[in-house]
């Protein structure tokens, strides 16, 4: 089960320090619940670390997660969609491994990079007008064959009983996070979404990190980042935040080579 691991997430979100967890750390819920209680407890110079906290007495910790490949498995709805707009060029169809190493940066470039594969470029012109079409085809059934991983509502709900404050920090359009979200309840109304295109500049600029911790309440000292790509890992370094990387999700490059504090297995 991936997402057994609030705990850990809790203690990672523990310091402006990266945490001295071992790698990999097969349990995500208890990262995230032991990060918050080690954040808040450096503030007690005398105590030692542990997986509770008072946020009464020194604020709540902040988790921004991306959400396709992190918090939910939206690969094969993705694959269809883009399946559906190659159609439209007669070019072949991708394969669902291959698109879970394609997914993070948008839909133009999940298109560019698919097309790319069997050697086809297109016009920027031509390019927008396939976005269009992917976009239309994924939203005609966004949630048909995503699924939260495992676990997932079970890890936020113990986060939220240790008064963390959650957001999406993620490259999808914000229309498009919400109604899949939305689809997926009760995941959805835990969490406020900064898309890419309610940001300046998206990740793996720091900037998008910055908005979604902010966006949910929380501050970027007192944060931690949860993804699965070099863009989740660039965005949070950047902004001066430990990182978490899961294992299972749709990692462009070796989980353990991201550079992140703590690497997740299922």
């Amino acid at each position: 089960m991936p997402w057994p691991a609030a705990k850990m997430i809790s203690r990672t979100c523990s310091a402006h320090i990266r945490p001295a967890f071992p790698k990999p750390c097969p349990n995500l819920g208890l990262v995230l619940a032991q990060s918050h209680g080690r954040r808040d407890r450096s503030a007690e110079p005398n105590s030692g670390l542990g997986p509770t906290h008072d946020h009464r007495r020194t604020g709540r910790c902040s988790d921004a997660f991306d959400l396709d490949g992190t918090l939910v498995d939206t690969a094969p709805d993705l694959v269809r969609a883009l399946n559906e707009t190659l159609d439209l060029e007669g070019l072949p169809h991708a394969k669902l491994s291959t698109v879970r190493h394609m997914v993070g940066q948008g839909a133009r470039r999940l298109i560019e990079r698919a097309t790319e594969l069997v050697g086809a470029n297109f016009s920027a012109e031509r390019l927008d007008q396939l976005t269009a079409a992917f976009i239309e085809f994924y939203r005609a059934d966004i949630a048909g064959a995503s699924a939260a991983f495992p676990g997932v509502c079970d890890a936020l709900d113990q986060l939220a009983a240790l008064g963390a404050k959650f957001s999406v920090c993620t490259n999808k359009r914000t229309d498009l996070s919400q109604q899949l979200l939305d689809a997926l309840q009760p995941v959805g109304p835990l969490l406020s979404v900064s898309a890419a295109d309610a940001v300046t500049n998206r990740k793996p600029h720091p900037d998008h990190y910055r908005a979604a911790v902010e966006r949910a309440g929380g501050t970027v000292r007192r944060s931690v980042m949860v993804g699965d790509t070099t863009a989740d890992v660039a965005a949070a370094r950047a902004a001066g935040a430990p990182v978490i990387v899961v294992r299972f999700g749709y990692c462009d490059g070796g989980a353990d080579s991201l550079g992140a504090d703590v690497v997740l297995d299922r």
